[in-house]
């Protein structure tokens, strides 16, 4: 059953590392296309701050610079996430009753950034395994 068809309302976000909007729109993506029929979406979600992991993932995932998330390197030495949490953390304080789940191929995601504030995190050893977890969770087995 696809996704769009769940009774249950949830949110999905994909993140591609490194991957430009004009290779992913002409490439052979049905699982792709099919979840774009009913989604909101942009192939013009750029980065023009800091363009390394760290920084980048910070800033998708707290809404903000890396002027005001403070971290500039994959090294995470510093980091203002007290004053500018990520979107698991503002939704957990929203509303704990709803579920939130990370998977992430890159770890410092999960042991940054989301932190503790997901409800359940998982750190897979491949996009394929991100791929199926995200499958198992939003359409089954």
């Amino acid at each position: 059953m696809p996704c769009f068809a769940q009774k249950e309302k949830k949110a999905m976000i994909i993140g591609i590392d490194g991957c430009r909007p004009d290779a992913l729109q002409i490439a052979n993506t049905p699982q792709m296309d099919s979840l774009l029929v009913n989604s909101l979406y942009s192939y013009d979600a750029l980065n023009d701050d800091i363009t390394i992991s760290g920084p980048g993932w910070s800033s998708i995932l707290c809404g903000v610079w890396s002027n005001k998330h403070e971290v500039t390197n994959n090294a995470f030495l510093t980091s203002n996430y007290e004053e500018y949490p990520s979107i698991f953390e503002l939704v957990e304080n929203e509303d704990p009753s709803i579920e939130t789940v990370s998977i992430a191929h890159w770890g410092p995601i999960n042991s940054f950034i989301v932190q503790d504030a997901a409800d359940f995190k998982m750190t897979v050893s491949s996009d394929l395994d991100v791929a199926q977890g995200m499958r198992e969770l939003f359409i089954g087995k």
